[in-house]
């Protein structure tokens, strides 16, 4: 009786030690595996709607790259299809990502954006607002299809 209480104490303590550790360093596997399951080439249809309710629809590529060796955050090349400086980060949790509120520009134009997004298979679809430092104001839906 005395053994089985030992082994089921020590059982115990090592399960609690692996939880603990889990939850102090924040590691997820499934988390490291998500950000490089992100990676490639995407051509994107975005849709913009402008703050009097109009619409209008393009289309560009972008790249996405893991940017941190954990594998916890993605940038986006080419975002809203402004070229290759306009970088955009995002953190990534398993299938969902959040862009952070951050600037970028077009030519001589800033605009503030922040959103955020879902991958399934081979399609990422991200929405975010757009501020522009003009006045203009639009929310934009995209869905973007990676190459296979």
């Amino acid at each position: 009786m005395k053994s089985s209480v030992k082994f089921s104490s020590a059982l115990l303590w090592a399960m609690c030690m692996t939880l603990a550790m889990q939850f102090l360093c924040g590691c997820d596997e499934k988390d490291d595996v998500a950000a490089e399951a992100y990676a490639g080439a995407y051509d994107v249809t975005q849709t913009i709607t402008s703050a009097d309710g109009t619409t209008s629809e393009n289309t560009y590529r972008i790249t996405v790259a893991v940017r941190d060796e954990k594998g916890r955050e993605i940038e986006i090349s080419n975002f809203m299809g402004y070229g290759a400086s306009s970088v955009v980060h995002a953190t990534v949790k398993g299938n969902s990502f959040t862009i952070p509120l951050q600037t970028i520009y077009n030519l001589s134009v800033a605009a503030e954006i922040k959103g955020k997004g879902t991958k399934k298979g081979n399609t990422l679809t991200y929405t975010f607002d757009l501020d522009v430092e003009d006045g203009r104001h639009g929310s934009i839906r995209c869905v973007a299809v990676r190459d296979e």
